[in-house]
């Protein structure tokens, strides 16, 4: 039996793709590979380690899954694909990408008799700090559409599901336009880092690598049955949040270079806080990975390295070796 990750070599999907294939488990890969550079770079990492199969496929298209899929047994489905950030990304791709490709996932699930589907959502359909998911982005409002129909799916009578809220995402193998790369990119060549918010935001700043150790920890647990429904949706966050210039003084120090600050309004859609402390009412607590959570420092320095000797080289298009 394999795990089915979609979006595997996406941020995400390769990280907790990794941290499947090292404890033994099978897993069967499912990308669409839009970035020419990166994805294929995690690909190819992926495609060194006992127990990978890979197939490609646009999950918005209705059977792409199931022909991807025709030749694995199929236990869980861990969906990580889908179209990522609050900026730069239209309506309609948003909904193809995030709300069609669910219904695709959900679908198959059900006639695959999965054991478990966990899919991932984001910290944007809160919209802010409330009781509530009240999400005030396009991005927000289809990944809330997307735990909907996923809820809906189990009520049904679908397989249980679990809905990860994954919170500011950071570490090796991110995107170009994550804050992590944009940031060091901008300090490296002298150019003024951008602190939306006036440089007031605060973030609950993840480590990739605990985000897929939680991310293991929820799959391992279904969701137990609440009045015949086992559906649940957690956090994947960091449980203290940090604010923006704090993780530019992290990149300062590491980088040994002073950045150029450039305090502009939030762009709408975006919020000051996107989590409380610990303990905050009215929010899922948080999915415990195994270990203690890695700070931004520690967490940034493990970035930095992997910026410096590949990461912006297979941006770049190159094929250098990459370090983990």
């Amino acid at each position: 039996m394999s795990v089915l990750v979609t979006g595997a070599a996406g941020f995400v999907g390769f990280h907790v793709t990794r941290a499947l294939l090292a404890r033994g488990e099978r897993v069967l890969g499912v990308d669409r590979l839009d970035d020419p550079a990166l994805s294929a770079a995690r690909l190819a990492r992926l495609e060194k380690l006992e127990g990978f199969g890979f197939s490609r496929a646009d999950l918005s298209v209705p059977g792409a899954l199931e022909k991807a899929a025709a030749e694995s047994e199929i236990e869980r489905v861990v969906h990580l694909a889908g179209r990522a950030g609050l900026r730069g990304a239209d309506g309609p791709s948003l909904v193809r990408d995030n709300v069609l490709a669910q219904a695709q996932v959900l679908a198959f699930c059900r006639e695959r008799g999965v054991t478990h589907l966990m899919h991932a959502s984001s910290s944007a359909v809160y919209g802010g700090p409330g009781a509530a998911p009240a999400p005030v982005s396009a991005y927000g409002a289809t990944k809330r559409r997307a735990e909907i129909l996923a809820r809906a799916a189990v009520e049904a009578g679908g397989p249980p599901t679990t809905s990860l809220r994954y919170f500011t995402l950071y570490g090796p193998w991110s995107r170009p336009d994550t804050a992590a790369w944009l940031f060091t990119e901008a300090i490296l060549a002298g150019r003024p880092v951008r602190l939306h918010g006036h440089g007031r935001m605060r973030r609950s700043f993840t480590f990739a690598a605990d985000a897929a150790a939680a991310t293991l920890t929820a799959l391992d647990h279904p969701p137990p049955d609440a009045h015949g429904i086992r559906y649940a949706v957690a956090d994947v966050r960091h449980p203290v949040t940090a604010g923006l210039e704090d993780f530019v003084t992290a990149l300062e120090m590491l980088l040994g270079r002073r950045a150029l600050r450039e305090r502009v309004p939030a762009v709408r859609g975006e919020f000051v806080t996107d989590a409380p402390e610990e303990g905050g009412q009215g929010w899922p607590r948080p999915v415990p990975s195994h270990d203690a959570p890695t700070g931004i420092q520690d967490g940034l320095a493990r970035f930095v390295a992997w910026y410096l000797d590949s990461g912006r080289a297979i941006a770049g298009g190159l094929t250098s070796p990459a370090a983990d």
